[in-house]
């Protein structure tokens, strides 16, 4: 069996990633809320926001045998936030046509809400913007091994304390429990009328872990 391989993200590699995600997060309940529940406006909102994050956010592939398995996309917390000049420049426009203004703005009013939460725990803080692996290989150790074996080395190597999340599917919290990240509360906001819950995550990157290489 070929092992997994995991590397940074090239430009080339954005259009995988895309159509990766977008299956991967066909049931998620906050891209589907923010898009209205029609299929046209949550692949368009998803694609747009992963284009920003694709492009302004460290990305790490986990490939097997040339096959995009999964990613992960990563910021300090100086650079997690969509800025709006870069969002109008990307075509925010179209998705605001389509969506609507009160859709952008139930979503931005809620990720800040979830990201409350995140804001008290010890800096320097990243956050993990996305986890995405392939539907036909989720519950196989693709996640886990882009957490342990690629992301937690590289925080290693850069100043961070704490690596943060949200997630607003409920399958998932088991799995960030498993690899190590604490609970630290829920809470739930309407997008377009539809109730999402949100939990938050965080995981100690101590500095003996750096120093060990634990």
């Amino acid at each position: 069996m070929t092992p997994i391989q995991f590397r940074q993200a090239a430009a080339g590699d954005t259009g995988r990633c895309i159509q990766l995600a977008l299956d991967a997060f066909r049931n998620d309940p906050l891209f589907r809320a923010a898009g209205g529940g029609k299929e046209k406006n949550y692949r368009l909102f998803l694609e747009f926001l992963l284009k920003q994050w694709l492009n302004s956010q460290t990305v790490f592939l986990a490939e097997e045998g040339g096959e995009l398995l999964g990613f992960a996309i990563l910021a300090p917390e100086e650079d997690s936030a969509l800025r709006a000049g870069d969002c109008l420049k990307a075509g925010a426009g179209k998705v605001l046509f389509s969506c609507g203004v009160k859709s952008a703005f139930d979503f931005l009013r809620a990720s800040g809400a979830f990201g409350e939460e995140l804001q008290k725990q010890p800096a320097p803080r990243w956050y993990l913007t996305l986890l995405a692996v392939t539907p036909s290989r989720q519950g196989n150790g693709v996640g886990s091994a882009l957490l342990r074996d690629c992301v937690l080395p590289f925080l290693r190597t850069v100043p961070c304390r704490m690596l943060c999340l949200n997630t607003e599917a409920e399958k998932n919290r088991c799995f960030y429990r498993k690899n190590g990240f604490t609970e630290l509360g829920s809470t739930s906001r309407k997008i377009n009328g539809r109730t999402v819950e949100n939990w938050s995550y965080a995981r100690n990157i101590p500095a003996r872990e750096k120093e060990d290489g634990v």
